[in-house]
């Protein structure tokens, strides 16, 4: 594993598609609910030298910002949580009209007690997104959970 590392970093150039990392790498997992596997995710992808990556850079933060969703704590203000939010607006940077990215802030706002933020990015997903793909009853979860 370690080669093949080795040989996707350093061999590359500078012509790096995080794509390529991602599908080269095992053990990636912003999805996995084992804390465990959730803080190697992190491990593994903050030790990849990003300044070599040229293609798909929001993916990486979006990943990187999904593990630390995994790791906060809903409706309270907490590290993981500002730094999910803060990761999601470094992807955004590098696509400004990713319906995940505005989906995810969305989410993460709404659970950080920002309701005007999160109905913003909301309303940017909605802008981006054909109407069938909306997920409106997950809207509504999240519109009630702010005052009205």
């Amino acid at each position: 594993m370690t080669f093949l590392l080795f040989n996707v970093f350093v061999l590359s150039g500078q012509q790096t598609d995080y794509m390529k990392i991602r599908d080269e790498m095992k053990g990636i997992s912003c999805t996995a609910t084992d804390s465990s596997s959730v803080y190697n995710t992190i491990l593994n992808l903050t030790a990849i030298d990003t300044t070599t990556i040229t293609k798909n850079m929001e993916l990486y933060y979006e990943d990187l910002g999904k593990c630390f969703w995994l790791l906060s704590k809903p409706y309270q203000e907490n590290p993981e949580l500002s730094q999910a939010i803060a990761l999601m607006h470094k992807a955004l940077y590098h696509k400004p009209s990713s319906t995940s990215i505005f989906w995810n802030l969305a989410t993460f706002y709404n659970f950080y007690g920002d309701c005007a933020k999160s109905r913003f990015y909301m309303e940017q997903y909605k802008l981006y997104t054909k109407k069938k793909y909306w997920k409106e009853d997950y809207e509504k979860e999240l519109q009630s959970r702010c005052s009205p």
